[in-house]
């Protein structure tokens, strides 16, 4: 089992595309309803909708237009911290790369400011003058150690020893949804395409079974299995190639997926009723979705993410060997759960 695994954020690339003026007041001000559960929500993601949340090191980062910080062992109120930026700018993607945190920005007019990384209190502007450096970025992601960039016409590059590199997607009809490493080949997932090979000549794929026709919402690998999720309501999955094979049918519009790094627990969102839950620890067609939820009970679900409009997960193994889950909700801010190992605690706000 790996200490940590990103996973693919997916359908929230809409709120990726726009950059628009901060206003922290404005936007995060207020509670929508009181409950239990928001007795600990941060202002910074209340009312919100996240565009991603990584760790690095002991510390955890999320966006909106802004970033924020906060240790991992804290889940106050006042535990996220806002960063100054290298640039006056918007966030409009992150992720992280070991203990790099790289995160790309763009003016309010949508003009890309770069792609920066920071390391250990220092900022610095990654590929200046490079090809994707004044467009605008709209996901990053990292597989097998690789940090990938799409911009907003759809175009990927990969980042080659500082400098972003063209991996043969172009105009992929969709924004980058994630990437994955199978052990052998990288995989991306963008618009309705796959895209699989070598980090510098990806080529769309044509296996058998695979999803086709359909807008793929995440993508996501334990290191061998590769698993797609698809708008036409399944999840594909691919551990002997060139054949997928499908889940039972979920339902149409599913979107980001998640992997957790506690017990192979498959995390599958969907834009208006929440998640599904997938047991992938022996993952063949057809297998259907746990019923009730393993992370959390029916009373939990119904007043936190049930009928959420979910755009992302993360999972995350702590220095303690707690696991870490986070949930991305379109203007209902970021939420976390964990499991010690035993059991999981339930979802909160942060």
């Amino acid at each position: 089992m790996r200490r940590y695994r990103y996973l693919a954020l997916a359908a929230f690339a809409a709120f990726m595309f726009v950059c628009c003026t901060d206003d922290s007041i404005g936007i995060f001000a207020g509670l929508a309803q009181e409950s239990p559960t928001d007795d600990k929500a941060s202002k910074f993601f209340t009312d919100a909708s996240p565009k991603f949340i990584a760790q690095a090191g002991t510390s955890y980062y999320a966006a909106t237009n802004a970033l924020y910080r906060r240790p991992e062992g804290e889940t106050s109120s006042s535990a996220w911290s806002k960063m100054d930026l290298p640039v006056s700018g918007i966030v409009t993607a992150g992720v992280v790369d070991g203990a790099t945190l790289y995160v790309a920005f763009c003016d309010s007019g949508g003009n890309g400011l770069g792609v920066w990384s920071y390391t250990a209190g220092t900022w610095t502007h990654v590929d200046i003058g490079g090809d994707i450096d004044d467009k605008q970025v709209v996901s990053l992601a990292v597989a097998n150690g690789t940090l990938f960039a799409s911009t907003i016409v759809s175009d990927v590059y990969y980042l080659n020893v500082g400098v972003f590199t063209a991996t043969g997607v172009t105009a992929a009809g969709g924004p980058m949804t994630g990437a994955a490493y199978d052990g052998t080949f990288y995989w991306i997932a963008a618009g309705q395409k796959l895209y699989t090979g070598a980090e510098n000549s990806l080529v769309e794929s044509t296996e058998i079974g695979q999803p086709a026709g359909a807008k793929l919402g995440g993508i996501a690998s334990d290191g061998t299995i590769v698993f797609v999720s698809s708008d036409d309501g399944y999840v594909y999955s691919r551990a002997v190639g060139p054949v997928w094979t499908k889940s039972a049918s979920l339902e149409s519009g599913i979107g980001a997926i998640a992997l957790t790094d506690s017990d192979d627990l498959l995390l599958v969102a969907h834009p208006e009723t929440g998640y599904h839950e997938l047991d992938v620890s022996a993952w063949v067609a057809g297998k259907s979705p746990n019923d009730p939820l393993t992370t959390t009970d029916s009373v939990n679900y119904q007043t936190t993410l049930f009928e959420k409009y979910i755009t992302g997960f993360a999972s995350f193994v702590e220095v303690g060997g707690t696991t870490r889950i986070f949930a991305l909700a379109g203007g209902d801010g970021l939420w976390s759960n964990s499991f010690d190992g035993s059991s999981w605690s339930t979802w909160i706000r942060e």
